[in-house]
């Protein structure tokens, strides 16, 4: 006739306590401790890992380039920028078409003798 299966037979009860992570199942002491041990080690940090050189949780050669590219953004590109500007505005304005100046003269004295302006300015008591 088929036998149950065997269970082994329960730890003491001293040596039993419930883990958040087994999920319901007795864990012996032995295997906790294993566990816990395990996860809270502080891990080993080399010489290249020594967090008290961190500058704001970066490397230093991390940070210095961090502050190289910064000044460049605030610093160099405005400044080409403005060398770029007066480039432009000191050439020559050439348009395509020249400009009617033939009559610009006349025409600007005309508007200003038929709005008074004219009559009010030093050219009319000369």
């Amino acid at each position: 006739s088929p036998q149950p299966p065997s269970h082994p037979p329960p730890p003491s009860p001293s040596s039993r306590i419930r883990h958040g992570s087994s999920r319901g199942k007795v864990a012996t002491m032995s295997e906790d401790a294993v566990r816990m041990s395990a996860t809270t080690q502080k891990p080993q940090l080399t010489a290249e890992q020594d967090s008290s050189q961190d500058i704001l949780g970066l490397p230093p050669y991390i940070f210095m380039g961090a502050v190289v590219l910064m000044g460049i953004l605030t610093f160099v590109v405005p400044l080409g920028y403005w060398f770029w500007r007066q480039s432009n505005l000191r050439k020559e304005y050439v348009p395509k078409d020249p400009p009617n100046v033939k009559n610009f003269v006349h025409d600007v004295v005309h508007r200003a003798s038929k709005s008074g302006a004219l009559q009010n300015s030093r050219l009319a008591r000369a």
